[in-house]
């Protein structure tokens, strides 16, 4: 079954709002489950995108263990008990965005996620956001991502290897179906859980 990138869009944001108040054994199993579906569904998009942060994990790591307030841990008396739960806490966070990015990235091409954006951002264009050209500046990023070599020869403008940036991006226009607008609804109720909560 396939939906609107816009749609599937929608439900991420929302999965992802959904999930920030979770903690404790909730966020462990959810980040879990979440890492081994990506790494048998999108293995090749879930490898890069740890890869790329992770300076930004050991990062996080080492300033909430070693600067949080607290208890000191037995045999590290610089660590906290306090920090070492934050850590742990706000690595299984961004390691489950990460797992649910790479999903993302795995179901929508670079051109349907623009499509998706160009989509949900629409409406900001009688408010004088530059819509179009927000798509254009990502649909080149996201090709120059994909399309990056080892050595590179010259390079343009934009920064892509000579002839590698085309000469016109369309967008693909996906009609809404119904299937799209249960996704929509689950993006809601999900979106509602955090303010019941």
């Amino acid at each position: 079954m396939t939906f609107n990138p816009a749609a599937s869009l929608l439900f991420w944001f929302a999965f992802v709002a959904a999930c920030a108040p979770c903690d404790g054994l909730i966020l462990i199993f959810s980040c879990l489950t979440l890492l081994i579906v990506a790494a048998i569904l999108a293995r090749k998009h879930l490898v890069r995108l740890i890869r790329r942060s992770l300076w930004l994990i050991f990062t996080l790591v080492i300033v909430l263990v070693c600067l949080t307030p607290g208890v000191p841990f037995p045999v590290f008396s610089f660590v906290s008990r306090e920090g070492l739960a934050l850590a742990a806490t706000q690595t299984a966070h961004l390691l489950l965005v990460l797992a649910s990015l790479a999903l993302l990235f795995n179901y929508l091409s670079p051109t349907q996620l623009v499509a998706g954006l160009h989509t949900l951002f629409s409406s900001l264009r009688r408010f004088g956001f530059p819509v179009d050209r927000m798509a254009v500046r990502l649909m080149l990023t996201l090709t120059c991502i994909e399309q990056t070599p080892v050595i590179k020869p010259t390079v343009n403008a934009v920064g892509c290897p000579a002839g590698e940036v085309p000469d016109a991006i369309a967008l693909p226009v996906i009609g809404w179906k119904a299937s799209d607008f249960v996704l929509v609804t689950a993006a809601v109720a999900l979106i509602t859980t955090i303010f019941i909560s």
